[in-house]
């Protein structure tokens, strides 16, 4: 149990620290990481996107209605 502890208090330091050196990079650099988060943003729409045409063409080749958005995928 005693090596559970510390296991999580040194987690816990690791991920404090990542945050302060994380925090300071945005201050210091924003333009960097706020393009980052637009192309991350955009790439999972471009994603998705692709997908729900490639469901939506797969349900008319076999003769279902395409569904609207992921009405079909979901049940």
């Amino acid at each position: 149990m005693e090596t559970l502890i510390k296991r999580l208090e040194r987690s816990t330091f690791i991920q404090a620290a990542l945050y302060v050196v994380i925090g300071l990079l945005i201050i210091l650099y924003p333009r960097i990481f706020f393009d980052a988060i637009v192309y991350l943003v955009a790439a999972y729409f471009a994603i998705i996107g692709l997908v729900a045409i490639i469901q939506g063409l797969r349900h008319k080749r076999d003769g279902l209605p395409a569904g609207f958005l992921w009405e079909s995928s979901i049940y």
